[in-house]
């Protein structure tokens, strides 16, 4: 009984950190939409031009900035529960410099362009706690407190220096340091 009663206690004391960590990436139907339906008009009042969103956990340890140039964005329903998911199609095309220390971003981040053999395009869940979309004044702001979705986030908005775009049309010619991603980035297929 008392083995049985500290589990519980160790499941409780974790149950803050894993609501943390994905906050928005499964939500009801209506809130997934509005969020999909904006950043479209977004990429077609782009008329072609890339579109750009920033990945980044502003809650979670050692992890990298990244912008992501993105094609669409889609609705997808959660099997077996009433919930939904932004998918991303795009591709990674800068990455911060240096992984970012939980608390401790800082602006201005140095961005390195991703290394041609990663940079193929994919499909990938996205938590829209950790997505950052472009706003009017050139910033990226976290799309779940623009769309005013509840959640909690050390960042919410980054700059993104106007040259480090520069660097995405200017690959590398050999691949960069590759780092571990998360086990909450997972890709979802």
């Amino acid at each position: 009984m008392k083995r049985y009663f500290k589990t519980l206690m160790f499941a409780f004391a974790l149950m803050p950190l894993v609501g943390r960590t994905d906050q928005l990436a499964w939500i009801p139907r209506a809130d997934v939409e509005k969020v999909v339906k904006s950043i479209q008009e977004q990429i077609r009042q782009r008329q072609g031009e890339p579109y750009y969103m920033v990945s980044y956990c502003s809650l979670c340890d050692q992890i990298p900035v990244e912008v992501w140039e993105v094609k669409d964005v889609v609705t997808v329903a959660i099997p077996d529960t009433d919930y939904f998911q932004m998918h991303v199609f795009g591709r990674r095309v800068l990455r911060s410099a240096e992984a970012i220390r939980e608390g401790k971003y800082q602006e201005p981040v140095l961005y390195e362009a991703v290394a041609p053999d990663d940079d193929n395009w994919f499909l990938q869940g996205v938590d829209l706690a950790y997505f950052y979309m472009l706003s009017g004044d050139g910033a990226f702001r976290c799309v779940g407190k623009v769309f005013q979705l509840e959640c909690d986030v050390s960042v919410e908005q980054i700059n993104i220096p106007q040259d480090a775009f520069s660097k995405a049309e200017e690959k590398p010619k050999t691949p960069t340091k590759h780092r571990k991603p998360s086990a909450h980035r997972a890709h979802l297929i």
